[in-house]
């Protein structure tokens, strides 16, 4: 018994410290030792390379993993995988304080962020299931029907399609009412692949056309919008 209560201590004591790891200040605490900060970078990385390898292997990267790739790609871009250097001696030089605290605060925002775990990831992914069950437009009249997106919102394309620039674009011509319902009744080439569908919209919205709802709609094969309420 003494046993297992001394590790469950040392359990909540980890945890402690490990949040307070996540959560510390460096730029707005007692100026910190160069070996200080660079022991906790190091212990950061670690932490969060561990948790990319574990979403890699789920299938989920994106989100806060998203983050950190864009991140890796402008400052350590001869990586040849999504990881931050787990070395003590890493970003040692003349600005080193100042570059130590910046990658610091990097790793912990995604540490703390919902979507750097599978569960947390899990977690979001039910809300936009649920979400996209039955979406409709803000405003939509009472017998509005709803327009079934859960089997697009299960993926990681349509995450990426709503925080994509042709979405975007799309919505300064167009209703998200108008590009849900062409985006989820369209087909390319007779395939409802959603990368070739948001590559079909993604051509139509760079194009020089004049833009009109029935323009997209069959630029991706689908039927035309019935009594589009335009709101949205």
């Amino acid at each position: 018994m003494d046993v297992q209560r001394t590790n469950r201590k040392n359990e909540v004591r980890t945890k402690k410290s490990l949040n307070e790891l996540y959560t510390l200040d460096v730029y707005h605490t007692k100026k910190a030792l160069l070996p200080d900060l660079a022991e906790m970078r190091a212990q950061l990385a670690k932490n969060t390379n561990q948790r990319l390898r574990e979403l890699e292997a789920a299938g989920l990267d994106f989100y806060a993993y998203d983050k950190v790739a864009d991140y890796l790609r402008t400052h350590r871009p001869e990586a040849d995988k999504v990881r931050f250097s787990q070395s003590k001696n890493y970003l040692s030089g003349k600005e080193s304080e100042s570059a130590l605290k910046a990658e610091i605060s990097v790793l912990q925002a995604f540490l703390t962020s919902e979507s750097s775990t599978v569960s947390g990831q899990k977690r979001i992914e039910a809300r936009r299931i649920e979400t996209f069950g039955n979406w409709k437009p803000k405003g939509a009249r009472a017998n509005f029907k709803g327009i079934d997106l859960s089997r697009e919102a299960s993926t990681k394309q349509f995450y990426r399609f709503l925080n994509s620039q042709t979405f975007k674009n799309l919505r300064k011509v167009f209703s998200s009412e108008q590009i849900f319902r062409a985006y989820k009744e369209g087909s390319v080439d007779g395939s409802r692949n959603q990368r070739k569908i948001q590559k079909a919209m993604q051509d139509y919205v760079e194009s020089s056309e004049v833009k009109s709802i029935k323009g997209l709609f069959e630029k991706v094969n689908a039927n035309p919008i019935p009594n589009s309420s335009n709101i949205g």
